[in-house]
């Protein structure tokens, strides 16, 4: 198994330049963690009683909706702690918005942002937000923190400067001999990713939880921010996210039009999506189709839960709406370009209503055979 696990958006478009990313940020993970046997002065105390406890997960939104599930187990066990959350600044609006989270920062990391923004503005976002987040965290003098990132880039080294008394992470996202509680993460397939975070929460507790997968603990959005939300409220709509901003796991348009072939004209079908390129490829598919509606760009992140709660099905990409439209009951299709999809359940929870489709395997003849998920939409409509 490899020692470091390790993740990033900006070159993933060529592999060339990708293995040599990953070769230049493994080694540098190498020299750091041996360079900095030094600092291995810190002991794994017990926790006893934190006034304030700092969760941290500066990845993508998905990541965010997900690590919201840890939450209740944490607050049980500290019910007097007042808690924090270290996030990107587009999960921020959603973070503030969960109602044990005291206070929200935001760290936009350089290989975490996914905005359509320069690489040097990225850049200067990098260093503006990662100042920003750190006065912000020294100020609260937070007694535990938690990184619940499992690849690297996390946020320990941001954590340790903000000089956090207990920092617990796993070893494998670099920088191990900054925490104070080390964990080494298992490789188990069948777990969902909120199963690896009850697992390190429990390297911190006296008594343990049962390692089970959660749904996300998600804030109740009855009102949109983009008002134009509410005329399809208590309408029967499906909603599709096609993830053409990510090349590597976007639903193709040719299987998206077989999905809309079988949808039936008079049922009202709301994409949604960032980024010029998957406005534009919206609008090509949904021409001359006048039950589309082409929402992408138009939302905030607390509209996607509100788009999500009142939606009578949902069709996606691997993406943080699959994650958010876990938390409901209603048909769910979610599209797996991952190689070890399904077979490896890391971002899918494994829930009756939820179908998992991943064209690249031996399943891909059966990814239009769902035609019976439509149909109980259209009964129930």
């Amino acid at each position: 198994m490899r020692k470091y696990q390790i993740s990033g958006f900006i070159f993933r478009n060529s592999k060339f330049i990708k293995i040599i990313f990953y070769y230049l940020v493994y080694s540098y993970l190498l020299i750091y963690d041996f360079a900095s046997k030094a600092k291995k002065n810190k002991k794994c105390l017990p926790i006893k009683n934190p006034k304030k406890i700092l969760i941290s997960n500066i990845a993508a939104l998905g990541d965010t909706v997900i690590t919201s599930s840890i939450i209740p187990f944490i607050k049980n066990h500290f019910p007097n702690a007042m808690l924090f959350f270290l996030c990107n600044s587009y999960s921020k609006p959603l973070t503030e918005k969960l109602p044990s989270i005291y206070k929200a920062f935001c760290f936009d990391h350089l290989r975490h942002n996914r905005q359509k923004i320069s690489f040097i503005k990225k850049i200067i976002k990098h260093y503006q937000t990662r100042r920003s987040a750190l006065n912000q965290i020294k100020k609260e003098k937070i007694d535990l923190a938690i990184d619940f990132h499992v690849h690297n880039p996390n946020a320990v080294k941001l954590l340790h400067k903000a000089k956090i008394k207990s920092i617990a992470a796993y070893t494998c996202a670099g920088y191990k001999n900054l925490l104070t509680h080390k964990v080494q993460k298992p490789f188990i397939p069948i777990w969902h990713l909120s199963q690896y975070f009850l697992y390190l929460l429990n390297s911190i507790l006296e008594k343990k939880e049962k390692i089970t997968p959660l749904t996300p603990n998600l804030p109740d959005v009855k009102e949109p921010v983009y008002k134009e939300l509410k005329k399809y409220e208590n309408k029967n709509y499906i909603l599709i996210h096609i993830g053409a901003s990510h090349k590597t796991r976007y639903i193709k348009p040719n299987q998206i039009r077989k999905i809309l072939k079988i949808i039936p004209e008079d049922n009202l079908v709301l994409f949604i999506g960032s980024g010029i390129e998957e406005q534009k490829v919206i609008e090509k598919m949904i021409k001359n189709r006048t039950n589309c509606i082409n929402l992408a760009n138009k939302l905030h992140v607390l509209d996607l839960i509100y788009l999500c709660n009142n939606a009578q099905m949902v069709i996606s990409s691997d993406s943080a709406i699959s994650h958010i439209a876990s938390c409901f009951d209603y048909p769910q299709i979610v599209f797996f370009y991952t190689p070890y999809i399904p077979h490896h359940n890391l971002w899918a929870l494994n829930k009756p209503n939820i179908r998992i489709v991943a064209p690249k395997k031996e399943n891909q003849k059966k990814v239009f055979k769902l035609k019976f998920l439509f149909n109980r939409v259209t009964k129930n409509a």
